[in-house]
């Protein structure tokens, strides 16, 4: 961050960045466009496709986050974004980095100017060029980074509504996954509560570290997007304990958790608290609609664990609800892994797969073994008369 410069960035003497995705690195997968100022944002300025009067950003705001460009499924893609924060402590720490890391290098001095030359003699009139336009809030943003002045802005234009347009052209790619693999499998138009439990053990620490755990929320909300009448997603945590936490949304997904390790919870693995918890919830909820869990561990359970967790399972084969259990490397999963010898359910209730590394899979595939079950369930289940 500290000189923007590079295969892939050119930065121009006048503060302009010009960003060619293709000729970045292939290990970059990821672009942040930050701003920052000596002082306060204000003014119009352009990012991407969005016009933003940074006054609106918030009182006192003198840097953010207001762009990104990302990879996906092989092609770069952006997103306007809108996180202002006051300092560069907190959009540090808001990234997971140092602030020396988000501070500009210095620049060398500016060559002497040359001699003044003749002027140059009047050419025939011709055809006129257009000026080529400003990079927008692009070449601002790296131009601040770089210390050079803003350049100048025109006249102010009407700013997106925030949040929903940052979030919409992240988020609606990834809902449109959703969509198309439930309609490959026959789904299309289900409607469900999703809810998702995702573990906080002491052994996850490193992947909240990592923001690991952030990137799956983003990954995870399109399927309550796509699902639930409200696009809402139920949140708990579990580890020694477990804890509801506030619904993710669309709006709140982006920094929901950055990359922060919840240890409020204990260190340790303990599933069927927060499984009966989930049930009691579902319970509450009173609606036609199924429930799917999308149930996230590391593994680490054990024999006297596994058999609760069975227990579980067995009692809420008749209950409107599916849990989907995806496991985080190549830990021990107990009883997640004899799923299809697991007998005594009215119907199988329950799926589960394991992926070293999410990240290491695309959307497609991800919705894809999320959902691999569900729908077929659903269609058993109301067969079965659990669903109406």
């Amino acid at each position: 961050m500290q000189n923007p410069r590079g295969s892939g960035v050119t930065v121009s003497a006048a503060g302009q960045a010009d960003v060619q995705p293709p000729h970045l690195p292939d290990v970059v997968d990821d672009v942040l466009l930050l701003a920052r100022s000596s002082a306060a944002l204000s003014g119009p300025a352009r990012i991407g496709a969005a016009d933003y009067d940074l006054t609106d950003v918030g009182s006192g705001v003198t840097c953010g986050v207001f762009g990104r460009l990302y990879r996906h499924q092989g092609q770069w893609k952006y997103a306007a974004m809108n996180a202002g924060f006051r300092d560069l402590t907190s959009l540090a720490q808001h990234l997971g980095v140092s602030a020396a890391q988000l501070t500009p290098a210095a620049q060398p001095p500016a060559p002497a100017s040359p001699p003044p030359r003749p002027a140059p003699q009047p050419s025939p009139p011709g055809p006129s060029t257009p000026p080529t336009p400003a990079g927008g809030l692009m070449g601002k943003v790296m131009g601040m980074l770089r210390g050079a002045p803003p350049p100048a802005t025109s006249a102010p234009t009407a700013r997106p509504d925030g949040p929903s347009e940052a979030v919409n052209s992240t988020l609606s790619l990834r809902k449109e996954a959703v969509r198309l693999t439930l309609e490959k499998k026959g789904a299309a138009g289900l409607q469900a509560r999703v809810m998702l439990v995702m573990d906080a053990s002491g052994s996850m620490s490193g992947l909240y570290q990592q923001g690991k755990v952030q990137t799956a929320l983003e990954r995870l909300v399109p399927v309550a997007m796509q699902l639930d009448d409200n696009g809402e997603m139920e949140f708990f945590y579990y580890a020694s304990r477990f804890s509801k936490q506030p619904n993710i949304t669309a709006q709140n997904v982006f920094g929901r958790i950055g990359r922060n390790y919840h240890a409020k919870d204990g260190f340790g693995n303990n599933e069927p608290p927060v499984m009966e918890a989930v049930l009691n919830e579902h319970r509450a909820g009173r609606t036609p609609l199924p429930t799917l869990v999308l149930f996230i561990t590391d593994g680490g359970i054990d024999g006297h664990t596994s058999k609760k967790i069975e227990q579980i399972l067995k009692d809420s084969a008749r209950e409107a609800l599916f849990w989907q259990f995806v496991g985080l490397g190549n830990a021990n999963y107990g009883i997640l892994e004899r799923f299809d010898t697991l007998t005594g359910r009215a119907i199988d209730n329950s799926g589960f797969f394991a992926v070293d590394d999410l990240d290491r899979i695309t959307d497609a595939q991800l919705y894809e073994r999320l959902l691999s079950e569900f729908p077929d369930w659903v269609r058993k289940a109301t067969a079965a008369r659990i669903l109406r």
